[in-house]
C-alpha cells in the first residue's frame, strides 16, 4: 500500500479499535515479551512521550525511507541496514510524493533509517518543509553519530529537534555491537552534537555483548552530564535475534555481568539515569533469576 492507502486502510482501521477497547494484537507481542519480563518495550517509552491520545487527524510519522546505512549492528537486520542486505532500498518516487504532503501537517516527524545523514530524500524533506515554513513541527533524528555532516546539520537547527544518539557502549564493546563503529570517531561526532543548541538524547540497545561492559559506558555517561547536565538517557532491550537477549547470556558471564551492572549503578546518581537505571535493576533481578541455586 501507499502511505496515504495505509493511512486509510482497514487494517489500520480494526488495529486503532483494538487499542480503543484494551484488545490484545499479535502485532504487538515483541513488547508484551518485554513488559512480562520486566523490562521496557518501544510501546512504553512512546507511551511515556505522547501520553494516550486519541486524535482524528495524522501528527506524527516515523520514517525508514532507506536502509542506506555504514554499520552492521548486531541486532539489526537487512530492512534497515543496506550493508546487511547488500542492496540499498529506498521509498519509491510516488510513495515519496506523498509523503511530503502528509508531513506538511505532522506535529512530530521522526527520521531514522538506515542512517539519516545518509539519506538523500531527507534532505530533501528537510528543504521542503523549511520552504513551506513548518519548521514548528517536533523534529526527531537517530543517528548511530559516525557521521557529521554540516549541510543536514544546518537543516535541522530550524526545527525544534532532539537528536537521538545510539550510543550502547565504549571503545572496543561499542565497535563489537555495531560492526562498523570507530569510537574515536563517534565519541568525537558525539561531542560536537553535544555542543549544538538541540536537545540530546542518548539511547542505549542493552544485550549480552553490551551488559558485560556497561560499567564502562556509565562512566562516559558520567562524565557527558558533568558538562551536559541537560542530556538524558534512554535504554532498551535486544529482544532480537535472539542469541543477543539478555536472557540467553553464556553462564559462564553472569557474574561479570552482575559485576558490571552493580558498578554502572553505582555511579549512575544524576537524575537524568533514572530510565537506565530501572532497565539496568531489572536485567540484575532478570539476570539474576538465571544462576544456578
Amino acid at each position: 500500500m501507499s502511505p496515504i492507502e495505509f493511512k486509510n486502510s482497514d487494517y489500520l482501521k480494526d488495529l486503532k479499535t483494538k487499542f480503543l477497547n484494551n484488545e490484545f494484537d499479535e502485532t504487538c507481542r515483541g513488547c508484551k515479551s518485554l513488559e512480562d519480563a520486566g523490562l521496557q518495550s518501544i510501546r512504553q517509552h512512546l507511551l511515556a512521550l505522547y501520553g494516550e491520545t486519541t486524535v482524528d487527524q495524522l501528527d506524527y510519522m516515523e520514517l525508514r525511507a532507506s536502509n542506506l546505512c555504514n554499520f552492521q549492528c548486531k541486532m539489526c537486520n537487512s530492512e534497515n541496514s543496506s550493508l546487511i542486505s547488500g542492496s540499498v532500498n529506498t521509498v519509491s518516487d510516488s510513495d515519496w510524493s506523498e509523503i511530503l504532503v502528509l508531513a506538511e501537517n505532522l506535529k512530530v516527524l521522526t527520521l531514522t533509517g538506515g542512517e539519516p545523514m545518509l539519506i538523500k530524500h531527507y534532505y530533501q524533506l528537510l528543504d521542503h518543509l523549511i520552504a513551506k515554513d513548518k519548521t514548528d513541527i517536533n523534529l526527531r533524528v537517530y543517528t548511530n553519530a559516525s557521521v557529521y555532516n554540516h549541510i543536514f546539520v544546518d537543516k535541522i537547527l530550524k526545527f525544534n529537534t532532539t537528536l537521538n544518539l545510539s550510543i550502547d557502549g565504549v571503545g572496543r564493546t561499542a565497535e563489537l555491537q555495531r560492526t562498523g563503529t570507530v569510537w574515536s570517531t563517534v565519541q568525537d561526532n558525539v561531542s560536537k552534537f553535544i555542543a549544538l543548541p538541540v536537545q540530546i538524547k542518548f539511547h542505549i540497545t542493552l544485550t549480552n555483548i553490551s551488559i558485560i561492559d556497561v560499567h564502562s559506558l556509565a562512566k562516559y555517561f558520567v562524565e557527558i552530564v558533568e558538562n551536559n547536565p541537560h542530556c538524558t538517557f534512554v535504554a532498551h532491550t535486544a529482544n532480537s535475534p535472539k542469541y543477543l537477549a539478555i536472557y540467553n547470556l553464556a553462564p559462564g558471564l553472569f557474574n561479570t555481568a552482575l559485576r558490571s551492572i552493580e558498578s554502572a549503578l553505582d555511579i549512575l546518581v544524576h537524575p537524568q539515569f533514572a530510565q537506565l537505571r530501572e532497565q539496568l535493576i531489572a536485567h540484575q533481578s532478570l539476570i539474576k533469576s538465571k544462576l544456578p541455586v
